[in-house]
């Protein structure tokens, strides 16, 4: 009897980074110039925040008369991006730390986002070749600014919606070196 296989545990909490990228040339090899060309935002959105989903549609096939069961497939795919809170601090200087993740996003934004996981986003606002990344397609726009809380332990915040667009998410692809 062969032991079985299974995957090492790797804790995902703070092993995310976050950019938002203008431009990327090909969303299934995004190259780390085209990413760390673009905005860090991994020390902007709170913790909880989802990346991207994509949810098929289940559909139930006719069932012919000669049969006696029904089989399913899959439709349509929808792809979505969770809306976002990220902190800001509203009294900074436009092009400011402070305001970073606002000026990205106040009169709208269309480009990317390039999600990492496993890396702690803490410690670099850099990728590297061979990196493994979701690309996004997306369209965003600010919908209010709220704090997170009324309480002592809230921060000053707003909150951005996110439509995505075609081609679509590509997900766990390799970052090449670029130029």
């Amino acid at each position: 009897m062969a032991v079985p296989v299974k995957p090492q545990k790797n804790l995902a909490y703070a092993m995310r980074r976050l950019w938002a990228v203008d431009v990327i040339t090909d969303a299934a090899v995004p190259s780390a110039t085209e990413i760390n060309a673009g905005t860090y935002l991994g020390c902007y959105p709170l913790s909880d925040q989802g990346g991207p989903i994509s949810t098929p549609n289940k559909v139930t096939l006719a069932t012919l008369l000669c049969e006696s069961d029904t089989e399913e497939d899959f439709g349509k795919t929808v792809h979505t991006h969770p809306d976002m809170t990220l902190v800001y601090d509203p009294t900074a200087a436009p092009a400011s730390a402070g305001k970073t993740a606002w000026d990205l996003f106040i009169e709208g934004y269309e480009g990317n986002f390039v999600w990492e996981l496993g890396t702690p986003g803490d410690l670099s606002d850099e990728i590297a070749a061979d990196a493994r990344v979701t690309v996004v397609p997306i369209k965003s726009r600010v919908i209010s600014e709220e704090p997170t809380s009324t309480g002592e332990e809230g921060l000053l915040a707003f909150q951005t919606t996110h439509v995505v667009r075609a081609p679509y998410t590509k997900r766990n692809v390799a970052v090449v070196a670029g130029i």
